[in-house]
């Protein structure tokens, strides 16, 4: 499919694709007078002088990956750059960057998945036209106040320690709008009085906010939180404004969020997408008066009793719970029923847990359901596969085997609708999960090419 991408873009003249081989040899697609939209794949250690032989002022939309050098990141020659993707770049460092803080017309900026990027240079705060800022996947973990501070920034993605003086602090307090909408994220243990700032996004509708596994935030920065929420929650909404629609909270697997059941929010919530990470001894009162259509729950501990309560979200529509102890989901003989009239929006399951019980499915139950994915190394018998009468898949962990594993295979072959049975690999932790980017996708199919 990539291939046939690719061949229709060059044949369409809608992006060039400049190859530059180990031995320096640069092979391209072929283009007309401007080219407007580059790939450019460097498997060269050599220093490449691709402005020397192409014509690069035209140049708006720059992607990037293989082996970089100063002379391949030396965008002086680009000057109508727009948007940048250096994702996945094998040796992208912190000198590589600075250049690109020249480029005044910048819009979009993806460093993601460069590790040997340490740091954001403070010369980024020339870039006022800049809309998107990723860095997930890199080593940067502070961001000057400056950056947020930036006109046009919308969407910011990375995890960062937020930096700031006195004065920026109070240049952003005395600045009309901020047009940021995006925040994912920030560690709160580290930057403690920026969660006093949120309400002062007037147009923030997704943010992340996380916790280092070692430290836990004070009392004080607790209560802050909570105030700084519910005041995003109660903004008025009006062109200037956007409601808070998607939340995230990430203390880490050993990390208390009981602090969220204090949480209050106007009925009805805004809220459509949450996802938590930690320890909870409680359902948070808020989640059952929030319109939610995603919820995901890692490392809750609550078991099967959160289940239960949520049956009655009606307008949830995807739902994933991760449990790391073998514990959290045991239940006695009778296992767990799914009753009727439960979950009647859901459309996706997702349960990540070392043990399921037995599982009675109901008829009338979960009746929008489509997909059902089950990662577990043990699982009891299922009932009422059947009754699921819109079911296009059922995903099982490729390491699941057993007597529970073929019937459950069997129940899914006789389904009337005729679903997918699927086997993946069970998820990994997010820390040592490596994701295959769309940068290494490519190169791959490069080098088949060759």
């Amino acid at each position: 499919m990539l291939e046939f991408i690719i061949n229709k873009a060059h044949s369409e003249n809608y992006v060039n694709w400049i190859s530059i081989h180990e031995d320096g040899i640069m092979r391209d697609s072929g283009h007309g007078e401007n080219i407007n939209r580059l790939i450019l794949h460097n498997n060269s250690s050599r220093p490449p002088k691709i402005g020397e032989r192409f014509d690069l002022s035209c140049v708006r939309s720059l992607t990037c990956f293989g082996l970089a050098s100063k002379s391949l990141m030396y965008f002086k020659d680009y000057t109508l750059l727009r948007s940048l993707d250096l994702e996945g770049c094998s040796n992208l460092h912190d000198e590589h960057l600075e250049t690109l803080c020249k480029s005044s017309m910048l819009r979009y900026l993806s460093i993601r998945g460069n590790a040997g990027v340490s740091r954001i240079p403070r010369k980024m705060i020339k870039l006022k036209h800049l809309e998107t800022l990723d860095t997930r996947g890199t080593s940067v973990g502070t961001l000057p106040m400056e950056i947020i501070q930036l006109p046009e920034l919308t969407n910011l993605f990375g995890l960062f320690q937020i930096t700031y003086s006195s004065s920026s602090m109070k240049a952003f307090l005395s600045e009309k709008i901020c047009r940021l909408q995006t925040l994912a994220g920030f560690f709160v243990d580290e930057s403690p009085y920026f969660v006093k700032v949120l309400p002062r996004m007037p147009k923030l509708n997704k943010v992340k906010i996380s916790c280092r596994e070692a430290a836990a935030p004070s009392n004080e920065v607790i209560t802050d939180l909570l105030i700084s929420l519910k005041e995003c929650f109660e903004k008025d909404l009006s062109p200037r404004n956007l409601p808070l629609r998607s939340l995230s909270i990430d203390f880490g697997s050993s990390g208390n969020l009981d602090f969220l059941d204090k949480l209050e929010v106007p009925f009805p919530c805004s809220l459509q997408s949450l996802k938590l990470r930690g320890k909870l001894t409680r359902l948070p009162k808020f989640i059952e008066s929030a319109n939610l259509q995603e919820l995901c729950l890692s490392g809750s501990n609550l078991g099967w009793d959160v289940l239960s309560r949520l049956q009655c979200l009606q307008n949830l529509l995807y739902l994933k719970l991760t449990e790391q102890e073998p514990a959290a989901f045991k239940l006695g003989a009778e296992g767990f029923v799914w009753r009727s009239g439960g979950f009647v929006n859901l459309k996706r399951l997702c349960l990540v847990v070392a043990e399921l019980p037995k599982i009675v499915i109901q008829h009338k139950a979960m009746p929008g359901l489509e997909s059902l994915q089950l990662f577990c190394f043990r699982l009891g018998a299922i009932s009422g596969i059947d009754h699921l009468l819109r079911l296009e898949e059922v995903v099982v962990a490729s390491s699941f085997r057993g007597v529970a594993a073929e019937d459950l295979k069997r129940q899914v072959e006789a389904h009337p609708v005729r679903p997918k049975f699927v086997e993946k690999p069970h998820p990994s932790p997010p820390a040592s999960r490596r994701e295959l980017t769309r940068s290494i996708r490519i190169q791959r199919t490069d080098h088949e090419r060759d």
